[in-house]
């Protein structure tokens, strides 16, 4: 179970093609299934109806002559066209702030671990610091613990203590 406090998108200004996408506070708690055992057969057999209805689709598709060689060209050059070039747009304009991140599995013997991340980011990169990149991933307050079964404890046990990096993109 988890949940999510806040998810905005805006736009700033009359902007068609910048857009920020904010996230606040994701917390997600994992446990172990408690009912029945996993049973690969079962889920083979969940799965196999599925898997027949791609392949024939799939089978379908190659018997009568699939996606010709002048069909994909045409889908290329409509990427390159003005929407490809919209979403172009809006792709080296979007920029992601996702705060608060906390993600913990815990098992039956009380004992847990998890992952905290006080903020990740993408935004524009600077072009004078990195005239060939598009943006920069940057994450702040990473870390990783191990929290075995203790009763009274406070805080956590980190294998990873808290950090920060961040790193150009290139797309």
């Amino acid at each position: 179970h988890g949940r999510v406090d806040e998810i905005r998108v805006v736009r700033p200004g009359d902007s068609t093609t910048h857009v920020i996408i904010i996230i606040n506070t994701v917390e997600m708690v994992v446990t172990p299934r408690k009912d029945e055992a996993w049973d690969e057969e079962k889920e083979l057999q969940r799965e196999l109806p599925t898997k027949r209805r791609r392949l024939a689709a799939w089978e379908e598709r190659v018997d009568s002559g699939g996606v010709s060689s002048d069909q994909e060209a045409s889908a290329g050059s409509a990427r390159s066209g003005k929407l490809g070039q919209l979403i172009q747009s809006i792709l080296d304009n979007l920029e992601i702030s996702i705060r608060n991140i906390h993600i913990r599995y815990e098992d039956s013997d009380a004992t847990s671990f998890g992952t905290i991340i006080e903020s990740i980011g993408v935004s524009n990169a600077p072009a004078a610091n990195f005239p060939a990149v598009t943006k920069v991933l940057a994450i702040e307050g990473f870390g990783v613990y191990c929290d075995p079964a203790r009763p009274n404890r406070t805080g956590h046990d980190f294998v990873l203590a808290p950090m920060a990096t961040s790193a150009p993109v290139t797309y």
